[in-house]
């Protein structure tokens, strides 16, 4: 019995280590844009979440609390981002699926940027994508996908059990626009 409790107290307090931060309000939000580079035949996508919430995430992980405010656990947080991101992250351009490569991230007043990249052949017209980050760990986690079309940007939310967004950039309709 006296072997369970400590088990008990010490995930107890693992998870106010690791998770206070992250846990510290109820709205969770990440942003991911998507733009077609016509001279490197690529897409490329730039992700922007909380630090707090991707530092608890990376940390579990990582089985240590970690930050990339500390010069120590920068290098480790930044692989241990690259790795979650491509697993997080399907997308496909035209039907066809891209192969995401992680190029590096940058954090900036509590703000992680992430940039990822696929190569592709010719403009893509339609996007099939579903970006998972934080959407088991963070019940209220919405994840927005926002892609400019012809008609300007096309914005879709990403929750918790959704299926990805398909955007037809020929046919969608701007936010602005609705």
């Amino acid at each position: 019995m006296r072997h369970t409790l400590t088990k008990y107290i010490l995930v107890f307090v693992v998870a106010l280590t690791l998770g206070g931060a992250a846990f510290a309000h109820n709205l969770y939000h990440s942003f991911t844009t998507i733009e077609y580079n016509e001279r490197a035949s690529r897409v490329e996508l730039m992700l922007q979440v909380h630090a707090d919430e991707f530092e608890a995430l990376l940390s579990v992980r990582l089985k240590t609390r970690m930050s990339f405010m500390h010069d120590d656990d920068y290098d480790a947080l930044v692989d241990a981002a690259g790795a979650e991101l491509i697993k997080s992250y399907t997308i496909t351009a035209n039907g066809q699926p891209l192969t995401l490569e992680f190029v590096g991230l940058e954090v900036s007043d509590r703000t992680v940027y992430a940039y990822l990249k696929a190569p592709v052949m010719g403009a893509p017209s339609t996007y099939t994508v579903m970006n998972k980050l934080l959407l088991d760990e963070l019940p209220k986690m919405k994840n927005q996908i926002n892609i400019e079309g012809p008609n300007g940007i096309i914005s879709r939310i990403i929750r918790r059990g959704d299926d990805p967004v398909t955007i037809d950039l020929n046919t969608a309709i701007p936010e602005q626009q609705k």
